[in-house]
Protein backbone atom coordinates (compact mmCIF):
# COMPACT_ATOMS: atom_id res chain seq x y z
CA UNK A 1 0.00 0.00 0.00
CA UNK A 2 1.75 3.14 -1.21
CA UNK A 3 1.50 6.89 -0.75
CA UNK A 4 0.43 6.84 2.87
CA UNK A 5 -0.21 10.19 4.42
CA UNK A 6 -0.50 10.26 8.17
CA UNK A 7 -2.81 13.03 9.33
CA UNK A 8 -3.47 12.88 13.04
CA UNK A 9 -2.30 9.31 13.57
CA UNK A 10 -4.39 7.47 16.18
CA UNK A 11 -2.36 5.15 18.38
CA UNK A 12 -3.64 1.60 18.77
CA UNK A 13 -2.64 -1.57 20.59
CA UNK A 14 -0.32 -3.52 18.34
CA UNK A 15 -1.32 -1.58 15.23
CA UNK A 16 -2.04 1.88 13.89
CA UNK A 17 -5.11 3.45 12.36
CA UNK A 18 -3.84 5.67 9.58
CA UNK A 19 -5.62 8.28 7.50
CA UNK A 20 -5.07 7.61 3.80
CA UNK A 21 -4.71 10.08 0.97
CA UNK A 22 -7.85 9.20 -0.96
CA UNK A 23 -6.62 10.62 -4.27
CA UNK A 24 -3.81 8.06 -4.54
CA UNK A 25 -5.24 5.04 -2.68
CA UNK A 26 -8.18 2.89 -3.84
CA UNK A 27 -9.66 2.06 -0.44
CA UNK A 28 -12.57 0.10 -1.87
CA UNK A 29 -10.15 -2.52 -3.21
CA UNK A 30 -8.72 -3.35 0.22
CA UNK A 31 -9.50 -6.88 1.41
CA UNK A 32 -12.72 -6.59 3.50
CA UNK A 33 -11.71 -9.72 5.41
CA UNK A 34 -8.60 -7.95 6.69
CA UNK A 35 -9.49 -4.29 6.98
CA UNK A 36 -12.31 -2.06 8.16
CA UNK A 37 -12.29 1.08 6.03
CA UNK A 38 -13.98 4.36 6.95
CA UNK A 39 -13.64 6.99 4.22
CA UNK A 40 -14.29 10.71 4.62
CA UNK A 41 -16.30 10.63 7.86
CA UNK A 42 -17.96 13.95 8.74
CA UNK A 43 -19.74 13.34 12.06
CA UNK A 44 -19.47 15.81 14.96
CA UNK A 45 -15.78 16.57 15.42
CA UNK A 46 -14.66 14.36 12.54
CA UNK A 47 -13.81 16.56 9.59
CA UNK A 48 -13.38 14.32 6.56
CA UNK A 49 -11.44 11.62 8.43
CA UNK A 50 -10.45 8.44 6.59
CA UNK A 51 -9.06 5.48 8.55
CA UNK A 52 -8.12 1.85 7.89
CA UNK A 53 -8.46 -0.48 10.89
CA UNK A 54 -7.17 -4.09 10.86
CA UNK A 55 -9.84 -6.70 11.55
CA UNK A 56 -9.43 -9.63 13.96
CA UNK A 57 -7.24 -7.49 16.19
CA UNK A 58 -7.70 -5.59 19.44
CA UNK A 59 -7.61 -1.90 18.60
CA UNK A 60 -7.71 0.86 21.22
CA UNK A 61 -8.73 4.36 20.13
CA UNK A 62 -7.08 7.07 22.23
CA UNK A 63 -6.84 10.82 22.03
CA UNK A 64 -7.61 14.13 23.68
CA UNK A 65 -11.10 14.98 24.84
CA UNK A 66 -13.15 16.18 21.89
CA UNK A 67 -10.87 14.64 19.28
CA UNK A 68 -13.64 12.42 17.92
CA UNK A 69 -12.92 9.02 19.51
CA UNK A 70 -16.54 8.31 20.43
CA UNK A 71 -17.78 9.80 17.18
CA UNK A 72 -15.64 7.37 15.19
CA UNK A 73 -16.37 4.28 17.29
CA UNK A 74 -20.06 4.78 18.12
CA UNK A 75 -21.57 7.39 15.81
CA UNK A 76 -19.91 6.07 12.65
CA UNK A 77 -18.82 2.42 12.91
CA UNK A 78 -21.39 1.13 15.41
CA UNK A 79 -24.24 3.23 14.00
CA UNK A 80 -23.63 1.96 10.46
CA UNK A 81 -23.40 -1.67 11.63
CA UNK A 82 -26.66 -1.34 13.55
CA UNK A 83 -28.36 0.33 10.57
CA UNK A 84 -27.30 -2.48 8.23
CA UNK A 85 -28.57 -5.10 10.66
CA UNK A 86 -31.99 -3.46 10.90
CA UNK A 87 -32.22 -3.44 7.11
CA UNK A 88 -32.02 -7.25 7.11
CA UNK A 89 -35.21 -7.52 9.19
CA UNK A 90 -38.65 -7.82 7.69
CA UNK A 91 -40.67 -4.71 6.91
CA UNK A 92 -43.12 -5.81 9.62
CA UNK A 93 -40.36 -5.76 12.26
CA UNK A 94 -38.85 -2.51 11.00
CA UNK A 95 -42.12 -0.63 11.40
CA UNK A 96 -41.86 -1.15 15.17
CA UNK A 97 -38.11 -0.54 15.44
CA UNK A 98 -37.97 2.50 13.23
CA UNK A 99 -35.13 3.40 10.92
CA UNK A 100 -31.68 4.80 11.55
CA UNK A 101 -30.04 7.51 9.49
CA UNK A 102 -26.88 6.65 7.65
CA UNK A 103 -23.82 8.34 9.19
CA UNK A 104 -22.36 11.19 7.18
CA UNK A 105 -19.58 9.15 5.62
CA UNK A 106 -18.61 8.52 2.02
CA UNK A 107 -17.76 4.82 2.32
CA UNK A 108 -17.53 2.08 4.97
CA UNK A 109 -16.19 -1.35 3.98
CA UNK A 110 -15.20 -4.54 5.75
CA UNK A 111 -17.77 -3.96 8.47
CA UNK A 112 -18.82 -7.08 10.38
CA UNK A 113 -21.47 -7.54 13.10
CA UNK A 114 -21.18 -4.84 15.76
CA UNK A 115 -21.77 -4.84 19.50
CA UNK A 116 -21.57 -1.78 21.77
CA UNK A 117 -20.99 -2.33 25.47
CA UNK A 118 -22.47 0.10 27.95
CA UNK A 119 -19.88 1.85 30.09
CA UNK A 120 -20.33 1.01 33.77
CA UNK A 121 -18.36 1.22 36.99
CA UNK A 122 -16.65 -1.93 38.20
CA UNK A 123 -17.73 -3.83 41.29
CA UNK A 124 -15.68 -5.33 44.10
CA UNK A 125 -17.74 -8.52 44.23
CA UNK A 126 -15.58 -11.61 43.69
CA UNK A 127 -18.11 -12.86 41.14
CA UNK A 128 -18.12 -9.63 39.13
CA UNK A 129 -16.34 -9.83 35.79
CA UNK A 130 -16.30 -7.78 32.62
CA UNK A 131 -18.97 -10.14 31.30
CA UNK A 132 -21.36 -9.67 34.22
CA UNK A 133 -20.84 -5.91 34.49
CA UNK A 134 -21.62 -5.38 30.80
CA UNK A 135 -24.28 -8.16 30.80
CA UNK A 136 -22.55 -9.82 27.84
CA UNK A 137 -22.32 -12.93 30.01
CA UNK A 138 -26.09 -13.44 29.87
CA UNK A 139 -26.04 -13.45 26.08
CA UNK A 140 -23.03 -15.80 26.00
CA UNK A 141 -24.88 -18.27 28.24
CA UNK A 142 -27.92 -18.05 25.99
CA UNK A 143 -25.75 -18.62 22.91
CA UNK A 144 -24.06 -21.68 24.43
CA UNK A 145 -27.38 -23.13 25.57
CA UNK A 146 -28.94 -22.83 22.11
CA UNK A 147 -26.22 -23.62 19.58
CA UNK A 148 -23.38 -25.33 21.46
CA UNK A 149 -22.07 -28.77 20.52
CA UNK A 150 -21.11 -31.18 23.30
CA UNK A 151 -18.02 -33.37 23.05
CA UNK A 152 -16.98 -36.51 24.88
CA UNK A 153 -14.02 -35.82 27.21
CA UNK A 154 -12.77 -39.37 26.58
CA UNK A 155 -12.93 -39.77 22.80
CA UNK A 156 -13.26 -36.15 21.69
CA UNK A 157 -16.23 -37.09 19.49
CA UNK A 158 -19.17 -34.75 19.10
CA UNK A 159 -22.26 -35.91 20.98
CA UNK A 160 -25.12 -36.74 18.62
CA UNK A 161 -28.86 -37.16 18.97
CA UNK A 162 -31.38 -38.60 16.50
CA UNK A 163 -35.12 -38.46 16.01
CA UNK A 164 -37.07 -41.60 15.08
CA UNK A 165 -37.31 -40.47 11.46
CA UNK A 166 -33.57 -39.82 11.31
CA UNK A 167 -32.89 -43.34 12.60
CA UNK A 168 -35.09 -44.77 9.86
CA UNK A 169 -33.39 -42.65 7.20
CA UNK A 170 -29.87 -43.60 8.27
CA UNK A 171 -30.84 -47.28 8.54
CA UNK A 172 -32.24 -47.22 4.99
CA UNK A 173 -29.01 -45.67 3.75
CA UNK A 174 -26.51 -47.84 5.65
CA UNK A 175 -28.23 -51.21 6.23
CA UNK A 176 -30.49 -51.74 3.22
CA UNK A 177 -30.36 -55.36 1.97
CA UNK A 178 -28.60 -56.65 5.09
CA UNK A 179 -29.79 -58.83 7.94
CA UNK A 180 -29.94 -56.64 11.01
CA UNK A 181 -30.84 -56.84 14.67
CA UNK A 182 -32.49 -54.06 16.65
CA UNK A 183 -31.19 -53.96 20.21
CA UNK A 184 -31.81 -51.83 23.28
CA UNK A 185 -28.99 -51.24 25.80
CA UNK A 186 -29.86 -52.50 29.29
CA UNK A 187 -26.60 -52.77 31.23
CA UNK A 188 -23.18 -51.21 30.65
CA UNK A 189 -20.06 -52.30 32.54
CA UNK A 190 -21.79 -53.58 35.68
CA UNK A 191 -21.10 -56.71 37.69
CA UNK A 192 -23.80 -59.20 38.65
CA UNK A 193 -25.66 -62.29 37.40
CA UNK A 194 -28.74 -60.22 36.35
CA UNK A 195 -31.19 -63.08 36.78
CA UNK A 196 -34.04 -60.73 37.80
CA UNK A 197 -33.47 -58.60 34.71
CA UNK A 198 -33.76 -61.59 32.39
CA UNK A 199 -36.90 -62.77 34.20
CA UNK A 200 -38.52 -59.34 33.82
CA UNK A 201 -37.72 -59.19 30.11
CA UNK A 202 -39.15 -62.68 29.58
CA UNK A 203 -42.40 -61.70 31.30
CA UNK A 204 -42.73 -58.86 28.82
CA UNK A 205 -42.57 -61.25 25.91
CA UNK A 206 -38.93 -61.01 24.84
CA UNK A 207 -36.92 -64.13 24.03
CA UNK A 208 -33.35 -63.13 23.24
CA UNK A 209 -30.72 -60.89 24.77
CA UNK A 210 -27.14 -60.12 23.86
CA UNK A 211 -24.65 -60.46 26.71
CA UNK A 212 -21.05 -59.38 26.08
CA UNK A 213 -21.53 -59.73 22.32
CA UNK A 214 -23.18 -63.18 22.41
CA UNK A 215 -26.89 -63.65 21.63
CA UNK A 216 -28.53 -65.82 24.31
CA UNK A 217 -31.99 -67.27 24.66
CA UNK A 218 -33.33 -66.11 27.99
CA UNK A 219 -34.54 -68.73 30.46
CA UNK A 220 -35.66 -68.53 34.06
CA UNK A 221 -32.34 -70.06 35.12
CA UNK A 222 -30.10 -67.79 33.01
CA UNK A 223 -27.34 -66.28 35.13
CA UNK A 224 -24.14 -64.49 34.16
CA UNK A 225 -20.85 -64.50 36.06
CA UNK A 226 -21.51 -62.45 39.18
CA UNK A 227 -18.04 -60.92 39.55
CA UNK A 228 -17.49 -59.93 35.92
CA UNK A 229 -18.57 -56.61 34.39
CA UNK A 230 -21.15 -57.17 31.65
CA UNK A 231 -22.76 -55.34 28.74
CA UNK A 232 -26.34 -56.52 28.13
CA UNK A 233 -28.66 -55.56 25.26
CA UNK A 234 -32.24 -56.63 24.67
CA UNK A 235 -32.83 -58.07 21.20
CA UNK A 236 -36.12 -56.55 20.04
CA UNK A 237 -36.22 -57.85 16.45
CA UNK A 238 -34.05 -59.19 13.62
CA UNK A 239 -34.77 -59.41 9.91
CA UNK A 240 -33.46 -58.53 6.45
CA UNK A 241 -33.97 -54.82 5.86
CA UNK A 242 -35.58 -53.94 2.53
CA UNK A 243 -38.35 -51.63 1.37
CA UNK A 244 -40.91 -54.23 2.39
CA UNK A 245 -39.63 -54.40 5.98
CA UNK A 246 -39.17 -50.66 6.60
CA UNK A 247 -42.61 -50.60 8.24
CA UNK A 248 -41.54 -53.48 10.48
CA UNK A 249 -38.43 -51.51 11.45
CA UNK A 250 -40.59 -48.51 12.35
CA UNK A 251 -42.85 -50.62 14.61
CA UNK A 252 -39.90 -52.39 16.22
CA UNK A 253 -38.25 -49.03 16.75
CA UNK A 254 -41.33 -47.81 18.63
CA UNK A 255 -41.14 -50.88 20.86
CA UNK A 256 -37.41 -50.36 21.41
CA UNK A 257 -37.82 -46.71 22.34
CA UNK A 258 -40.52 -47.66 24.83
CA UNK A 259 -37.92 -49.85 26.53
CA UNK A 260 -35.18 -47.21 26.50
CA UNK A 261 -35.71 -43.54 25.78
CA UNK A 262 -31.97 -42.90 25.47
CA UNK A 263 -31.27 -44.82 22.27
CA UNK A 264 -31.14 -48.04 20.24
CA UNK A 265 -28.56 -50.14 18.40
CA UNK A 266 -28.84 -51.35 14.81
CA UNK A 267 -26.39 -54.24 14.35
CA UNK A 268 -25.38 -56.32 11.34
CA UNK A 269 -25.89 -59.99 12.21
CA UNK A 270 -22.94 -61.04 10.05
CA UNK A 271 -20.62 -59.20 12.43
CA UNK A 272 -20.06 -56.29 10.07
CA UNK A 273 -20.45 -53.63 12.73
CA UNK A 274 -23.28 -51.71 14.32
CA UNK A 275 -24.56 -48.20 14.87
CA UNK A 276 -25.79 -46.65 18.10
CA UNK A 277 -28.52 -44.04 17.74
CA UNK A 278 -29.01 -41.75 20.73
CA UNK A 279 -32.10 -39.69 21.36
CA UNK A 280 -30.10 -37.56 23.77
CA UNK A 281 -26.66 -35.97 23.48
CA UNK A 282 -24.44 -39.03 23.73
CA UNK A 283 -21.13 -40.48 22.59
CA UNK A 284 -22.10 -43.70 20.83
CA UNK A 285 -18.72 -45.29 21.59
CA UNK A 286 -18.52 -44.76 25.36
CA UNK A 287 -22.12 -43.95 26.25
CA UNK A 288 -21.05 -40.61 27.76
CA UNK A 289 -23.99 -38.25 27.78
CA UNK A 290 -24.76 -34.68 28.78
CA UNK A 291 -28.06 -33.16 29.89
CA UNK A 292 -29.89 -30.79 27.60
CA UNK A 293 -27.94 -27.54 27.69
CA UNK A 294 -29.65 -24.85 29.72
CA UNK A 295 -28.45 -21.37 30.55
CA UNK A 296 -27.88 -22.15 34.24
CA UNK A 297 -25.38 -24.87 33.30
CA UNK A 298 -23.12 -22.12 31.94
CA UNK A 299 -23.40 -19.90 35.02
CA UNK A 300 -20.74 -19.92 37.72
CA UNK A 301 -23.31 -18.27 40.00
CA UNK A 302 -25.55 -21.35 39.92
CA UNK A 303 -24.82 -24.47 42.02
CA UNK A 304 -25.71 -26.54 38.94
CA UNK A 305 -23.22 -24.73 36.76
CA UNK A 306 -20.30 -23.73 38.92
CA UNK A 307 -17.10 -25.66 39.51
CA UNK A 308 -17.54 -27.90 42.57
CA UNK A 309 -13.98 -27.14 43.67
CA UNK A 310 -14.09 -23.34 43.80
CA UNK A 311 -17.90 -22.82 43.72
CA UNK A 312 -17.57 -20.37 40.86
CA UNK A 313 -15.06 -18.03 42.50
CA UNK A 314 -12.20 -19.06 40.24
CA UNK A 315 -9.81 -19.47 43.16
CA UNK A 316 -9.39 -21.85 46.07
CA UNK A 317 -7.95 -20.79 49.41
CA UNK A 318 -4.97 -22.86 50.45
CA UNK A 319 -2.54 -22.71 53.34
CA UNK A 320 1.00 -21.89 52.21
CA UNK A 321 2.96 -23.84 54.77
CA UNK A 322 6.31 -22.44 53.66
CA UNK A 323 5.08 -18.88 54.18
CA UNK A 324 3.38 -19.59 57.52
CA UNK A 325 5.92 -21.89 59.19
CA UNK A 326 9.31 -20.19 59.46
CA UNK A 327 11.09 -22.66 61.76
CA UNK A 328 9.49 -26.13 61.81
CA UNK A 329 12.04 -27.38 64.37
CA UNK A 330 10.40 -25.22 67.04
CA UNK A 331 7.05 -25.70 68.75
CA UNK A 332 4.14 -24.04 66.96
CA UNK A 333 3.67 -21.25 69.54
CA UNK A 334 7.35 -20.93 70.37
CA UNK A 335 8.85 -19.71 67.12
CA UNK A 336 7.65 -22.13 64.45
CA UNK A 337 4.92 -19.82 63.14
CA UNK A 338 5.51 -16.41 61.58
CA UNK A 339 4.14 -13.59 63.74
CA UNK A 340 1.97 -11.84 61.14
CA UNK A 341 -0.70 -10.50 63.50
CA UNK A 342 -1.08 -6.73 63.35
CA UNK A 343 -3.29 -6.38 66.43
CA UNK A 344 -2.66 -7.93 69.82
CA UNK A 345 -6.37 -8.73 70.27
CA UNK A 346 -6.48 -10.71 67.02
CA UNK A 347 -3.29 -12.52 67.95
CA UNK A 348 -4.69 -13.59 71.34
CA UNK A 349 -7.89 -14.90 69.75
CA UNK A 350 -5.96 -16.80 67.06
CA UNK A 351 -3.55 -18.43 69.51
CA UNK A 352 -6.43 -19.49 71.76
CA UNK A 353 -8.15 -20.96 68.71
CA UNK A 354 -5.01 -22.99 67.95
CA UNK A 355 -4.92 -24.26 71.55
CA UNK A 356 -8.60 -25.26 71.28
CA UNK A 357 -7.96 -27.17 68.04
CA UNK A 358 -4.97 -28.92 69.63
CA UNK A 359 -7.06 -29.93 72.64
CA UNK A 360 -9.90 -31.14 70.40
CA UNK A 361 -7.58 -33.44 68.43
CA UNK A 362 -5.29 -34.34 71.34
CA UNK A 363 -2.22 -32.70 69.78
CA UNK A 364 0.79 -31.79 71.94
CA UNK A 365 1.75 -28.38 70.58
CA UNK A 366 4.82 -28.24 72.82
CA UNK A 367 6.51 -30.68 70.43
CA UNK A 368 8.47 -29.36 67.44
CA UNK A 369 6.11 -28.73 64.55
CA UNK A 370 8.17 -31.01 62.28
CA UNK A 371 7.58 -33.94 64.65
CA UNK A 372 3.80 -33.76 64.27
CA UNK A 373 2.07 -35.98 61.71
CA UNK A 374 0.80 -34.53 58.44
CA UNK A 375 -2.78 -34.85 59.68
CA UNK A 376 -1.96 -33.04 62.94
CA UNK A 377 -0.21 -30.24 61.06
CA UNK A 378 -3.20 -29.96 58.74
CA UNK A 379 -5.67 -29.69 61.63
CA UNK A 380 -3.61 -27.03 63.40
CA UNK A 381 -3.26 -24.90 60.27
CA UNK A 382 -6.83 -25.22 59.02
CA UNK A 383 -8.98 -26.35 61.95
CA UNK A 384 -10.74 -28.60 59.43
CA UNK A 385 -13.65 -30.75 60.61
CA UNK A 386 -13.54 -29.22 64.09
CA UNK A 387 -16.81 -27.56 65.08
CA UNK A 388 -15.03 -24.89 67.09
CA UNK A 389 -15.67 -21.35 68.20
CA UNK A 390 -13.09 -18.71 69.13
CA UNK A 391 -12.20 -18.84 72.82
CA UNK A 392 -11.69 -15.64 74.80
CA UNK A 393 -8.38 -15.30 76.58
CA UNK A 394 -8.33 -15.86 80.30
Amino acid sequence: MQNQKECGEVQALGCKMVAWEEETTDLENLDPEKYLVVENARVHNLKGVTVVIPRNALTVVTGLSGSGKSSLAFDVIYAEGQRRYLETLSSFARQYLGTLERPDVEYIGGLGPVIAIEQRTTGRNARSTMGTITEIYDFIRLLYARVSTGYSPTTGRALESYSKQQILDVSRKEFMGEKIALLVPQVRGRKGHFGPLFSTLMKRGYIYARADGEVLEMTKDLRLSRYVAHDIDLLVDRFVLDEGTMGRLAKSLDAALNRNEDGVIVSRLDGGGERFFSLSRMDGETGFTLPKPETFLFSYNSPRGWCPECCGLGAVERIDRDALIANPECALLEGAMVDFFEEKRIKVLALNQIRTVAKYYGIDISEPFSQLSDAQQHYLLTGEHAALRPVDSA
